[in-house]
């Protein structure tokens, strides 16, 4: 849950507004990156990353060889195979299962986007979703920015300012005008305490308000403390300065109790309004960058930030780009760490498990009438091998090495097929998709 405390800072002039538009307040935001310049930064990335998970890999395996060798006593063999041995046997069992699954999340593309095009609610995603969103562009920036503005807060003031917020705490039955929300004046019912009480005395609310902060300011236990004996460092207050600096003391306390009020009062209320209000943040962000809720989601999540590749809705592959669970969990934590979190290990299990596994279905598929096989092997051509055809006999002769851009080339055409005529994108509800705030500072 997110906490509103007051606290009022002193303006910094060198420190630029996340949301600054301009120049004014602050020094001129740095250009945009170019797409060429981005692209140069993804392959430098990418290499580091490479480099990073080679050496995390060796790490990895030396904890598992260590550990295991310990459970062995050293010995290279043992009749009886230990806890690390079994995490080692289902390593294959895992890769098998995962290859499965992503062999079946293929398989299932043509026949959900031919489901989709005929209007039936099929498919983990509609389309191709959201695969062609640039979340890098400048354009794309600006417009989360001005969205998120209406919603976004860093202080109580800037809560009490925000109109979806005032509205929420109408619909809860709190006082709040069309304008100058002031939770002291509209909710605590307090004017100006510092007024001459004789012609204006103080109201029944303003007493027990004041009579508050005097039992309190003078309960040493309490935050808000003010000693007569000692001032706010500890230091001996002197008599021939007067109450004067007593007085600052307590009227200071007096501002930071009244604060202290004020948010707690909101702090009633924010959970409530951030629930309510999120699934509207998102629906309204899709809305306006016409993306699916889901994508807006995690463009949230990320705060406006560059979202990777395949975080987004991916349509029609957004199970196949979903990584199952395995069917079997690792017993120690080096052969978890090594089979089931170590990316390399797991690249090259799959990349072993999947030839495997297309061999297999190879040579099922030539057992297969000619028909039914020409059929499969063109739904599937990078699975099967068929290349892009050029003339000659039916299918042949084929450009070589054409197999996997025909196949990416087809599942995006699958994916293509149920956009033509269809609503926008921010319609869509992709399969379980809960709007419901996630846990974390989300807000401010």
């Amino acid at each position: 849950m997110v906490t509103v405390i007051r606290r009022d800072k002193p303006n910094n002039p060198n420190r630029m507004s996340f949301y600054d538009r301009g120049a004014v307040g602050g020094p001129t935001p740095p250009e945009p990156q170019s797409r060429f310049q981005r692209g140069v930064d993804m392959i430098q990335n990418i290499f580091a990353a490479g480099k990073d998970m080679a050496g995390q890999t060796g790490a990895s395996m030396a904890d598992y060889m260590r550990a295991s060798s310990a459970a062995r006593d050293g010995k290279f063999f043992t009749l009886t195979p230990n806890e690390y041995d079994r995490d080692l046997a289902k390593f294959p069992i895992n890769q098998a299962y995962l290859t499965g699954e992503l062999l079946a999340d293929m398989a299932q593309i043509p026949f959900e986007a031919v489901g989709q095009r005929a209007g039936l609610d099929v498919g983990s995603g509609f389309g191709y979703g959201d695969i062609f969103f640039d979340s890098d562009d400048p354009r794309t920036q600006e417009r989360y920015r001005q969205f998120i503005d209406d919603y976004r807060f860093t202080n109580v003031d800037e809560l009490m300012a925000l109109l979806p917020f005032q509205n929420y705490l109408r619909g809860q039955g709190v006082n709040v005008p069309d304008e100058n929300f002031s939770v002291i004046e509209d909710v605590f019912n307090l004017g100006d305490l510092f007024r001459d009480t004789e012609k204006d005395p103080y109201t029944q609310d303003e007493e027990t308000f004041l009579a508050d902060f005097r039992k309190t300011v003078n309960d040493p236990e309490s935050p808000f403390f003010v000693s007569q004996q000692f001032d706010q460092e500890g230091n001996l207050r002197m008599a021939d300065e007067g109450m004067q600096p007593y007085y600052d003391d307590v009227f200071n306390a007096f501002n930071r109790y009244t604060g202290q009020k004020e948010a707690d009062f909101l702090n009633q209320y924010l959970q409530g309004y951030q629930e309510s209000s999120y699934p509207q943040i998102v629906t309204g962000l899709a809305r306006e960058l016409n993306i699916s809720p889901k994508t807006a989601q995690m463009y949230l999540a990320s705060g406006g930030k560059s979202l990777g590749y395949t975080e987004r809705d991916m349509g029609l592959f957004n199970d196949m780009f979903t990584l199952a669970d395995p069917i079997l969990d690792y017993s120690t934590a080096e052969g978890q760490a090594l089979f089931g979190d170590d990316p390399l290990m797991n690249l090259g299990g799959g990349i072993a498990s999947y030839a495997k596994a297309v061999k297999m279905m190879r040579n099922m598929k030539n057992k297969l009438p000619s028909s039914v096989r020409r059929g499969i092997e063109n739904l599937y051509p990078s699975t099967f091998g068929q290349g892009i055809p050029i003339g000659g006999k039916p299918y042949y002769p084929q450009l070589a090495y054409t197999s996997l851009p025909r196949g990416f080339a087809q599942a995006l055409g699958f994916a293509t097929l149920p956009e033509y005529g269809s609503g926008p994108n921010y319609q869509e509800q992709p399969e379980g998709l809960e709007l419901t705030l996630p846990v974390g500072d989300f807000f401010n």
